[in-house]
Order: structure tokens, then sequence, then C-alpha cells
């Protein structure tokens, strides 16, 4: 029979370790397990360090891997797939020109000449009233806008910082990694919210798997340290969070 196959003796540390191999998280798993919320930090921080219960963790999550198939080298697979996903596969925030960076003269430059006559043909079925409060829409600027060519720096309308959109892209054309990263999108009364797993959560699960953290979890990065790699190569495949996006407007 091997160390840590039979159950505890003692209940109360039993359904700690059974809890604590399904959220990996001692706190939590002293208060399912009828530690009081004041103790259970101090109290799941104790039972970690009781051999039997090490034992026993041990062996359920070995078993627990034999049933879903997978052993540590298939979990560290997939969870360093997931903690170097890059999100910007799912939503990108992206800054182009305005309308006026590349106008003629800076002024409000159109996609077209049809976008330009859409929006002359709106202004004269006005009544006479509101059309003398608007100002008349006028190609001066041209046509051939396009949002993704560089903001003109000289641009006295946006200063050179252009114009800025948030970009859900298509799920169903994502690269392996990124599928991993997905979880999912919700409709929300402002849009949809792309949903994402933790990539920190499993970059912190692969170091512990691999023995980085000392047990008084106060390891310190230095240069040329593994855990330092990996973070470093983390940080690199990040993105920023999006911003709500601007909308242009034909001028008034």
């Amino acid at each position: 029979m091997s160390s840590g196959e039979v159950p505890l003796k003692n209940h109360r540390k039993e359904l700690f370790c059974q809890h604590y191999v399904g959220c990996f998280n001692a706190s939590e798993a002293a208060r399912k397990a009828g530690y009081s919320q004041k103790t259970a930090g101090s109290q799941g921080a104790r039972l970690l360090k009781d051999v039997a219960v090490q034992e026993r963790v041990a062996f359920l999550q070995s078993e627990n891997a034999k049933a879903l198939e997978l052993d540590t080298a298939d979990v560290l697979e997939r969870w360093t797939t997931l903690a170097l996903a890059d999100p910007n596969e799912l939503i990108s925030h992206i800054v182009g020109s305005c309308r006026h960076c590349h106008g003629k003269g800076f002024k409000y430059q159109w996609r077209d000449q049809d976008e330009f006559e859409d929006h002359h043909q709106a202004w004269s079925d006005l009544p006479e009233k509101a059309r003398d409060s608007m100002r008349e829409p006028s190609n001066a600027g041209g046509y051939g806008y396009r949002f993704r060519r560089e903001p003109n720096i000289e641009c006295p309308q946006c200063d050179g910082f252009g114009r800025q959109r948030t970009v859900a892209h298509d799920t169903t054309r994502l690269s392996p990694a990124a599928k991993t990263l997905y979880a999912g999108v919700k409709e929300t009364q402002h849009g949809i919210e792309i949903k994402m797993e933790d990539r920190a959560a499993a970059l912190n699960n692969i170091a512990r798997t691999l023995g980085m953290f000392a047990k008084d979890n106060e390891r310190t990065l230095s240069p040329g340290d593994k855990l330092q790699e990996w973070y470093e190569t983390f940080s690199q495949n990040g993105s920023r969070a999006p911003i709500q996006p601007q909308k242009e407007t034909p001028p008034k």
C-alpha cells in the first residue's frame, strides 16, 4: 500500500486534503473543512506542513491525474500553452489615423465619393432651418480614408495620437494556444465581453509544479533564474487593456 492511500483518521484533516486538491488554496480548503474564517489561513498553512497531509494530498493528486489520464508532463504542457497565449488573438486595441490625418490641408477625408454623397444627401434632406445650423459637408479633404494608416504627427485635430478602436477577433479561427485562453463571450449592455482564462495562475501553477518557489514563498528572482525567464517570456506575450473605442463623426 502506497503512502497516503488510506484516508486520514482525523476527519477534518481528511476533508482539508479533499478540498485542497480541488482548489490548491490552503485557506479556502481549511474553511471548507470546517475551520473558522478567522483561523483558516493559519490552519491551512499549518496543515500543509503536516507530513501525513502532504502524503495524502500527493496520493489524491496522483489518483485525479490517473482518472483524467493525464500525467505531470501533460498538465505542464497545457499550463504552458495557456500561460504563453497571446490575448491579442482574441481582442486588440488598435490606434489608427483620424479623418483629418491624411486629408488635403488636414480637412475631413471621406472613404470614397459614395460616402460623401450619402452624407451630403442626408444634409440636403434636412429642413432648411436644420441645414442652416449645420455645416454643409465638403469633399475638400478628398477621398481615400483608411483607419489602419499611421496617424499623422502633424495633424492639428488629433495631435498625432489618431483614433482608437477595440476589435474582437473571430474565435472560430484561433490558434491552439489562443483556444486555451478563450473562455467564452458575454453580452452586456455596453457590448460584448471576451472572457479569458487566468494566464498568471497558469504560470504560478507551472512554477509550483517545477518547485520554483521556496517553502517560505520568499524566493528572490535574479537574472538567469528559470522563474525569471518564465516571467519575462510571459510578459512579452501580454497585451494592454482595451479602452472605450472612439467614434468618428463627420464635421457639423
